[in-house]
């Protein structure tokens, strides 16, 4: 019914009756049918049609606008007008929703990036799968006269591993011959269960319960050796484990980032540390990550402070109490975003706050007075 509506609306088949139901809104169609039936009515009606459907249109809730401009199989047509109104009403919501709909082509988003603010040009900038998809959005997202250098930074960051290092190895012509060093094996135990680990042409035969100190040290490169957590690092891991590092590391960037979206848990453990940004932020915008995943990630210490900031932006995490009060408490956030979910915190955990040196000065002090505020007005 409501297709049948909306065609017989665009072959001019309805009576003027009906049409007047359907610019004030109160013809029975489903949401996505109703706004798609208001648009073609501002655009191919009489002045005073047009007025009552445009109208209509901008009474409409937020959210059900919302929920239509996030839905996988949007008209593109809806897409577009609501693009153009929300950039005129400043409704910055409604092109956040149309920038991270998947259905959104491509050739529009470059052509929004020319002129979207800076946080919404964030927004582009972490979807490394348009960003590899379609060149032309970096070329747009570079056009445009608010970037910033952080954002020109990631955008440059995936020019130069996904098709300027590409580019020179598919071009190179010079072959490195095979490594012809002797490999290493520590005496073997044969009393214990032993398991035989690799990196390259190095090899150990190490028990399978513990690989630490030097054996791992042998087994595996200093960039994964400095991503294992210390307390880890000296409880030492199992063999499987290093095979997981092993794998990790062979891979060229552009892998780990393809990883870091569709791997499992314990890989994107191990690469939410990558010391290349892309690789991290690859894992904290994963559709794979759970919310316990970011609680776990926000109460890390070595964690970097962009990685912190992205959970803090999260508004489906924040919503959890315990991950608030890591990013409060982890003396690596950043210290506006800190300071910004402060008042959040329950009364008792603002007073031992208070007390944790571990946290910025500036964190603690601010925690005594909110304490001192909240007794004068007989919080206790």
């Amino acid at each position: 019914m409501p297709a049948e509506i909306l065609e017989k609306l665009k072959a001019g088949a309805v009576p003027a009756p009906v049409i007047n139901l359907i610019a004030k809104g109160t013809f029975p169609l489903p949401a996505e049918a109703k706004v798609e039936a208001l648009i073609f009515l501002v655009q191919n009606s009489t002045d005073e049609i047009r007025e009552q459907a445009s109208r209509t249109l901008e009474n409409m809730p937020e959210n059900i606008i919302l929920e239509l401009l996030q839905a996988p199989a949007l008209d593109v047509s809806t897409m577009y007008f609501f693009a153009d109104y929300a950039e005129r009403i400043k409704k910055l919501e409604f092109i956040e929703a149309i920038l991270q709909n998947p259905s959104t082509p491509d050739e529009y988003l470059a052509f929004l990036a020319t002129r979207l603010p800076p946080n919404l040009l964030e927004v582009l900038a972490v979807n490394q799968v348009r960003l590899i998809r379609s060149p032309q959005l970096m070329d747009s997202i570079e056009m445009n006269p608010q970037v910033s250098r952080d954002i020109l930074r990631r955008v440059h960051e995936t020019r130069e591993e996904f098709f300027i290092k590409k580019a020179a190895a598919e071009s190179a012509s010079i072959r490195v011959p095979q490594s012809t060093s002797i490999r290493w094996a520590p005496p073997i135990d044969e009393n214990s269960p032993m398991g035989i680990v690799k990196y390259g042409e190095k090899q150990a035969v190490l028990s399978s319960k513990s690989i630490s100190g030097e054996a791992l040290a042998r087994v595996l490169p200093a960039d994964a050796l400095a991503a294992i957590d210390p307390e880890e690092k000296a409880e030492g891991l199992t063999p499987e484990r290093v095979s997981v590092y092993q794998k990790i590391f062979k891979m060229t960037v552009p892998e780990r980032v393809q990883l870091a979206r569709k791997g499992s848990r314990e890989e994107r453990g191990i690469l939410i540390k990558d010391p290349n940004r892309m690789v991290s932020e690859g894992v904290i915008h994963s559709p794979k990550i759970t919310e316990t995943e970011a609680e776990t990630f926000s109460s890390m210490r070595n964690m970097s402070e962009e990685i912190l900031r992205s959970i803090a932006a999260n508004r489906d995490w924040i919503k959890n109490y315990k991950i608030v009060f890591n990013l409060v408490n982890n003396p690596k956030t950043p210290i506006p975003t800190a300071l910004g979910f402060l008042n959040r915190l329950l009364h008792k955990d603002v007073f031992n706050l208070s007390r944790n040196k571990n946290v910025p000065d500036v964190i603690r002090k601010a925690a005594a007075r909110l304490v001192d505020t909240r007794r004068e007005r007989g919080h206790d």
